[in-house]
């Protein structure tokens, strides 16, 4: 009589943790979103950086100026490297700028009118001033 009542008590046992094991599938399947909205384009735009990039450099090439000349030439010269990588890229680069001297030996001002990178599937603008005390 005693391995009849065991053998029972192992088959109901097992019953149990199918019943259990499917209950909890069948819940894990009617809460799960019919659809998972895919994300990674936005992750792999490269425009982002890039112009970010553009900006944060644009700020440094300032920053870094050593007089009113330098500062000149050297917004010059990034201003044309910047618009040649990105065409490099495939995409579109507005860099306008304008240069205050008129405090000339003690400090600039750059007021960046707008920088806009433009690209098949987006266009980021920015305006800005920086101010340079030499």
């Amino acid at each position: 009589m005693p391995s009849s009542l065991s053998s029972k008590k192992a088959q109901f046992f097992i019953m149990s943790a199918v019943v259990i094991v499917m209950f909890a599938f069948l819940i894990s399947r009617m809460t799960e979103p019919t659809s998972i909205p895919d994300t990674s384009s936005v992750a792999i735009m490269d425009e982002p950086f890039i112009f970010n990039n553009i900006v944060e450099k644009a700020r440094e090439t300032v920053e870094k100026s050593k007089d009113c000349e330098d500062l000149k030439f050297s917004l010059e010269e990034y201003k044309t490297f910047a618009e040649e990588f990105v065409q490099s890229k495939n995409y579109l680069l507005t860099f306008n700028y304008t240069l205050n001297l008129t405090n000339c030996p003690t400090n600039a001002t750059v007021n960046f009118n707008y920088i806009i990178l433009q690209s098949p599937r987006i266009t980021i603008t920015k305006s800005f001033t920086q101010t340079k005390s030499f």
